[in-house]
């Protein structure tokens, strides 16, 4: 166990509003929001063929966020994958608040990954959040296109 603090996962369908709920988080200054938004921790644990689409996307993320913290840079661009204690760190790096990690992805973990989620943070929480099919699917093919 790396932390007994509470971590709230915000999982659920690309394209569902976990940006939207992260912004609205981070406007009330009572969740620590790491610069990148989606870590895929846990899902580049359960699938090695992810882990370098996890570090290529965790890296554009950082890049994209304007953060100065270059030992975030640092650990992604080294780390094939991250350690539990990076991703804590990296988790933790905007300071005080209720930490939150927006991985969408992780809606689609097995058991065993999500065992390994509570062995780390035993008073986690989850919200999965959901969209009306249609749109949803409207909306992928409007940023794909």
């Amino acid at each position: 166990m790396i932390s007994d603090g509470q971590i709230l996962f915000v999982i659920g369908a690309q394209k569902a509003g976990t940006t939207w709920v992260r912004d609205q988080l981070f406007s009330t200054k009572e969740f620590s929001l790491a610069p990148i938004k989606e870590l895929h921790h846990y899902s580049s644990c359960e699938d090695p063929v992810s882990y370098d689409w996890a570090k290529t996307h965790r890296m554009e993320q950082f890049q994209n966020s304007g953060s100065d913290q270059n030992w975030i840079r640092d650990v992604i661009s080294l780390s094939l994958q991250l350690s539990s204690d990076e991703y804590f760190r990296i988790l933790s790096s905007s300071g005080e608040g209720i930490l939150a990690d927006f991985s969408p992805e992780y809606c689609l973990l097995n058991e065993t990954s999500y065992n390994k989620i509570l062995q780390d943070f035993p008073n986690s929480k989850f919200v999965y959040i959901v969209r009306d099919p249609v749109e949803r699917a409207m909306s992928q093919l409007i940023m794909q296109s």
